[in-house]
């Protein structure tokens, strides 16, 4: 719990060879939505966790490893059904991320996405059980 929020822990369940899916997976309910929040997890941390939590869902998805290639699959989208997307990115980063078909992906699904190397800092303003996105340019 912090600051009165409940998060559950749902990953990683043991010591994964691919480090990135040893990222520590969070679910919550905040503001009158459910956030899901991957850490650096890719294709198949999501695989695992979608047999795991078959009923997942998730209004909000912090995409896993700043939206590397690896990172939200189709099949993860189709189950989580989010309605916005925060990829955590530096600006003109030197791995390319977010890769441009992670990107189509999420927009395809008509996924809202918010990119802190475009939008800047990217803040959830709530009130009990609602709330708004704001952008604030550095």
């Amino acid at each position: 719990m912090a600051g009165g929020v409940r998060f559950a822990v749902l990953s990683p369940f043991k010591q994964e060879e691919d480090k990135n899916d040893s990222s520590i997976v969070l679910f919550t309910e905040l503001g009158g939505v459910s956030w899901l929040l991957t850490g650096d997890m890719g294709e198949e941390g999501e695989r695992e966790l979608l047999r795991t939590f078959p009923q997942l869902r998730a209004d909000i998805l912090k995409v896993g490893h700043h939206g590397s290639k690896t990172s939200s699959s189709a099949p993860f989208l189709e189950q989580l059904q989010p309605k916005a997307a925060l990829i955590s990115v530096g600006k003109d980063n030197r791995y390319g991320h977010p890769h441009g078909d992670v990107i189509e992906n999420l927009e395809g699904n008509g996924i809202k996405v918010f990119r802190t190397d475009e939008d800047g800092s990217i803040i959830y303003k709530y009130y009990k059980s609602s709330g708004t996105f704001l952008k604030t340019l550095p």
